[in-house]
């Protein structure tokens, strides 16, 4: 016996409105590329390990380089602002040290990240690939 119309209707957008993240590609693991800074002109390389805490934060750490010979590296988490087939966007904030505090907003597909930070004295992108 076939499913009805209205069951075959019902059953999918129970589907559409559980876990996004089942929607969503696969952005975890290694990802590496380059950022810059609007304000100074600054740039280097950076990469990042994305790993998925819960449904929507994801836990990220930041490693690169500044004036091409100073190391950084930080974690921050980074929550799931939207998620459809192809795009997930992520957004977040974290106080560095020296930096004072960074806003995030980022826009990622299965291999491709561009991301955009802001500060109170500092802005920027980020562009990454997996």
């Amino acid at each position: 016996m076939k499913p009805s119309f209205p069951v075959c209707v019902f059953s999918f957008i129970v589907l559409a409105f559980m876990n996004q993240a089942t929607f969503g590609q696969d952005i975890s693991g290694n990802w590496s590329g380059r950022w810059h800074s609007a304000a100074n002109n600054h740039s280097g390389k950076i990469s990042a390990t994305f790993r998925q805490c819960d449904s929507d934060t994801m836990r990220t750490q930041f490693r690169g380089t500044f004036a091409k010979v100073i190391p950084f590296r930080y974690t921050t988490d980074l929550k799931i602002a939207s998620q459809s087939p192809g795009l997930t966007v992520l957004s977040g904030s974290r106080r560095l040290p020296l930096g004072g505090q960074f806003n995030y907003y980022v826009t990622m597909t299965d291999q491709c990240f561009h991301g955009s930070f802001a500060s109170k004295r500092n802005r920027g992108t980020f562009i990454m690939r997996k």
